[in-house]
């Protein structure tokens, strides 16, 4: 207590924000004072006693304090520089082109980026707070990212990639269109970190690429590379069963001279045509293709020889029934012949079957056009 102020009343001016730890030395013993002492900012208090004892306790008080004002000053450092880190890593984030997120070990999102906010369009109002991954999923699956039906199983089939701890890749087809890349793995720390990165133009360009494999440009059919692949299939697993499959093989007749009559334009016309009844008139499971020039080819798998010559001759003379616009003159029509043949015990691959397919068609060309042979 001093003349005109009180000890309790100083401290009060320096204010909590007063740098320089501060000790009370005072000879109250009151409790209630040393605790609004230390209440208001103080480090410590020392009790005063009559006997002098007090001075030996002081500087070990002040060692200690001083030694706390250490650590303080020490955790706020480590603090500073965790938080500049912390600023550097988001700084990172935000200019990083995939989107970015990192859950903890309880799958709450820890951190993330503006990126990934925009890829998936979601509201800042959804991202407030520890949010859980399963929240994030449920609010995608409310906006139909995992499509109408079975959304719950897409749900849990991604939940589960986080919730293993190993590294995946997971192709998302978002409904407008975008296809997101999410590539995730575990933090050597604990918890998870994930990308997400649009890769819709160069998956456009991988099917592109697909098509132009396996696809016959002009027609659209399969070319001859995808036709084999996909019939030796086919073939193999009538094998193995014990079923039938068949096989056509068709070639538009007097074809070079409409080309030379005509030009070209009007002779890929007659292709284009070809192949569309051949497409329009065989079922989804059989295997269409073009096999070169003005010949395409076709088998039919689980299809009996009398059903096939049923549907050769449906195709001749839907083709017949084909006009194709002339510029200068009448519509033209055209025809084709058909070769067929069905497999049997000796056939080693669709090879053996396309040539005997070829040979009926040869007789076909030969004994007058426009008809169906059937080689054995």
């Amino acid at each position: 207590m001093l003349p005109n102020r009180a000890g309790l009343d100083i401290l009060k001016d320096l204010g909590p924000s007063f740098p320089t730890p501060v000790i009370m030395v005072s000879g109250s013993s009151d409790l209630a004072v040393a605790v609004e002492a230390m209440r208001i900012g103080a480090s410590d208090y020392v009790i005063k006693e009559t006997d002098g004892s007090y001075l030996d306790l002081l500087p070990q008080t002040v060692n200690r304090v001083l030694s706390h004002m250490k650590l303080v000053e020490a955790k706020k450092r480590a603090d500073e520089r965790i938080a500049e880190q912390a600023a550097t890593i988001q700084g990172v984030l935000d200019n990083m082109d995939p989107g970015v997120t990192l859950f903890d070990n309880d799958l709450k999102l820890a951190s993330h980026n503006d990126r990934f906010m925009a890829l998936f369009e979601l509201p800042t109002t959804l991202i407030s707070g520890s949010v859980e991954l399963m929240d994030i999923l449920a609010y995608l699956a409310g906006q139909g990212e995992f499509g109408d039906e079975n959304a719950d199983a897409g749900v849990q089939e991604l939940f589960a990639l986080f919730q293993s701890n190993a590294p995946f890749t997971y192709d998302h087809h978002r409904p407008n269109g975008l296809v997101i890349e999410i590539r995730g793995g575990p933090m050597p720390g604990g918890g998870s970190i994930a990308s997400y990165t649009d890769i819709t133009d160069s998956k456009r360009m991988e099917e592109e690429l697909r098509m132009l494999a396996t696809t016959d440009p002009l027609t659209g059919a399969n070319n001859r590379r995808k036709f084999l692949e996909t019939s030796e299939r086919e073939l193999a697993r009538c094998v193995r069963y014990s079923h039938p499959l068949c096989l056509l093989m068709l070639d538009a007749d007097h074809f070079k001279s409409v080309n030379d009559n005509h030009g070209h334009d009007v002779g890929d016309k007659v292709l284009k045509l070809l192949s569309d009844v051949c497409v329009r008139e065989l079922r989804d499971v059989d295997v269409f293709g073009r096999f070169g020039g003005e010949e395409f080819v076709a088998a039919l798998p689980e299809t009996s020889m009398k059903t096939a010559l049923e549907v050769a001759e449906r195709l001749r003379e839907s083709v017949a029934a084909i006009e194709v616009p002339i510029s200068d003159g009448a519509p033209l029509k055209f025809t084709v012949s058909i070769g067929a043949t069905e497999r049997n015990k000796d056939d080693k691959s669709v090879h053996d079957l396309l040539n005997r397919a070829d040979g009926a068609l040869y007789q076909a060309k030969e004994s007058g056009r426009n008809k169906v042979v059937y080689a054995e």
